[in-house]
């Protein structure tokens, strides 16, 4: 028997079924390529940070939110705020010290409608060891107080021991003045009463007995005036040059208006001539006591060069803005004792 050998050779469907075969295992294989690179690329770190731009999404919807966090900080501001304004309120009604603080102060004073509690006030700082004799505030305050005193002594007030005196025959405005010690100029003010006004018998008059003297401060520059121990009021001054105005204790022995003006080179200038440096009034000083009997020729004045007023330019004299030498004018009786110190 014949030995047959068979040979398979595929035919065209068997063909087609092994490239299907082939394709399907390479769309497999693809796949699970990709499917392992996607998983690789999850685990990389670059792969995260790209995933993560979406979840910042979330912070990035309210981004007011984070920046309240220095809102505490406002909030504690303004707790604060409250707090400050007793702190300040405080400090004004401390005790003041410092010459602006006593300016300030001053100030307040003035702005009082009680003048008794204004008087008290000024007086707390003339006698408070923090303002010292001469200083702005003490000038401040001892003129405003003087304000007060004048007012009160034109005005004939309780504090000031004004009495009433009904005219009797034989009196006169001289007799008046001379018997106590008031200057003519004093009752005529202080009843209101004209330059011509002649007295009659019965009428009833205003009077005070005050015990005025003068301190003069040659290093400040001021004059002041008390009554009796009280500090009446204060002026600002001028002196001489060089020295010239003497120290020592003195009188007021005689009192002009309008006062002619003896230069040193014997000339006799009148009052109204432009060479006159008396201004408007003169009030002489005789010295007393040890004092020395050569100072002759000195005296209080007015001037018409208000600049002079707190330097030395007289001749030795103390000068007076007019209408301070005018009021002490009417202030002062003769023989008021007058104290000039360095």
């Amino acid at each position: 028997m014949a030995n047959i050998t068979y040979s398979y050779e595929p035919d065209r469907h068997d063909k087609r079924r092994s490239s299907r075969g082939g394709t399907r295992i390479l769309i497999i294989a693809v796949m699970v390529l990709l499917f392992t690179a996607g998983a690789v690329f999850l685990i990389l770190p670059g792969a995260t940070t790209e995933k993560a731009a979406p979840a910042a999404e979330p912070p990035r919807t309210p981004p007011s939110v984070p920046q309240q966090e220095p809102s505490a900080p406002v909030v504690q501001k303004k707790a604060t705020s409250p707090a400050a304004a007793p702190t300040k309120k405080a400090a004004d009604t401390a005790p003041k010290s410092g010459a602006n603080a006593q300016m300030d102060e001053l100030k307040k004073i003035r702005s009082l409608s009680d003048p008794d509690a204004a008087r008290q006030a000024y007086l707390q700082i003339l006698t408070s060891k923090d303002v010292p004799f001469g200083s702005p505030a003490f000038r401040t305050a001892a003129q405003a107080l003087g304000e007060l005193n004048l007012n009160d002594y034109f005005n004939a007030s309780a504090r000031t021991g004004h009495f009433r005196y009904n005219v009797r025959p034989g009196d006169s405005l001289y007799k008046l003045a001379v018997t106590y010690n008031l200057p003519i100029e004093a009752i005529r003010k202080i009843n209101k009463l004209s330059d011509a006004a002649d007295l009659f018998v019965g009428q009833q008059l205003k009077l005070i007995k005050a015990d005025f003297h003068v301190k003069v401060s040659k290093s400040e520059k001021l004059l002041v005036l008390y009554n009796g121990k009280d500090l009446f009021k204060a002026y600002d001054i001028g002196i001489g040059k060089e020295g010239r105005t003497p120290v020592g204790t003195f009188l007021i022995a005689d009192k002009i208006i309008r006062p002619d003006w003896y230069a040193p080179d014997g000339r006799i200038v009148a009052f109204g001539d432009k060479e006159n440096v008396l201004g408007t009034r003169w009030l002489k000083l005789v010295p007393t006591g040890d004092t020395d009997k050569d100072f002759i020729g000195y005296g209080i004045h007015g001037t018409w060069d208000e600049g002079s007023i707190t330097r030395s330019l007289s001749n030795g004299c103390i000068r007076m803005k007019n209408s301070d030498v005018e009021e002490l004018y009417v202030l002062l009786p003769r023989k008021t004792n007058v104290v000039i110190e360095n």
